[in-house]
């Protein structure tokens, strides 16, 4: 048997004075209807700045068809190669015996062979008495 009119009643499963199934529709409606006109109003401005922008015929900069090399220092296309390479230069100098300046007597002397000649030089400077120079 069912009872009209009481809220309480659980075989209706929800309580019908908290929401209006009207209501609810009626607002879905609104906001199809507002997203619709929404959307119909972004696209007449894409097409009305691309009109007024044809309209304008700008010419077009002259820098635009230029495809100069941007001024030095510019980015590294490969570094991995580019620090091989330095380390390459660098090992050769540090290893390798070869003038400086030839007609000032300056050369250049392997690394190890420099550290040797400096650890023979300090070892022959120290006094017997381990004081200082």
């Amino acid at each position: 048997m069912k009872r009209d009119g009481d809220p309480t009643d659980p075989r209706d499963g929800h309580e019908r004075r908290d929401i209006e199934p009207a209501a609810v529709a009626l607002f879905a409606a609104g906001l199809v209807a507002h997203a619709l006109v929404t959307i119909l109003l972004i696209g007449w401005l894409f097409w009305y700045f691309h009109a007024r922008v044809a309209r304008l015929d700008l010419p077009a900069s002259p820098l635009a068809g230029e495809k100069a090399l941007p001024p030095e220092p510019r980015l590294q296309v490969d570094p991995a190669e580019d620090l091989r390479k330095m380390r390459l230069e660098e090992n050769a100098i540090l290893n390798n015996y070869g003038w400086i300046d030839r007609s000032a007597g300056i050369a250049r002397i392997p690394i190890e062979r420099a550290m040797e000649l400096m650890s023979e030089r300090k070892l022959q400077s120290r006094s017997p008495a381990g004081g200082k120079r």
